[in-house]
């Protein structure tokens, strides 16, 4: 299967996610990538911002699960960039600190260890949980 297969097949994925049809799975792996800096050196966003942003990881994972893409190289190997930038992401998550519904992904459970002012007054407001800064 070519790489133009791989593409099409992908573009129809974010068109049946809801996401637009002309990003490519690179530039969807580098937004991950990018939100994982963001939250390593300190997010200057909010909460909110943050849980809207990890839905560029929640199509990740749906794209590993489908069956369509299943069968290309070219999805090991947005994998492998992919678990490089979870595993940096958890590094960046309080230990031990889960919030919200144990049945959602870790990415979405996790929180910042250090973060700007309206991440940490968020957190410290919902949750009672106090941020390095």
């Amino acid at each position: 299967m070519s790489v133009a297969d791989f593409l099409q097949r992908f573009e129809e994925f974010l068109g049946r996610n809801g996401w637009p049809a002309d990003l490519s799975p690179w530039a969807i792996v580098e937004q991950w990538e990018s939100l994982v800096d963001q939250a390593i050196t300190g997010y200057h966003w909010g909460f909110y911002e943050f849980t809207n942003e990890l839905g560029v990881r929640d199509l990740l994972g749906k794209a590993f699960g489908d069956e369509r893409l299943c069968g290309f190289e070219q999805i090991n190997s947005i994998r492998q960039r992919v678990t490089v930038a979870d595993d940096r992401l958890k590094g960046a998550f309080l230990a031990g600190v889960e919030i919200g519904d144990p049945d959602k992904p870790w990415w979405r459970r996790g929180v910042l260890a250090t973060a700007g002012d309206e991440y940490a007054d968020d957190v410290k407001r919902l949750y009672g949980i106090e941020l390095g800064r």
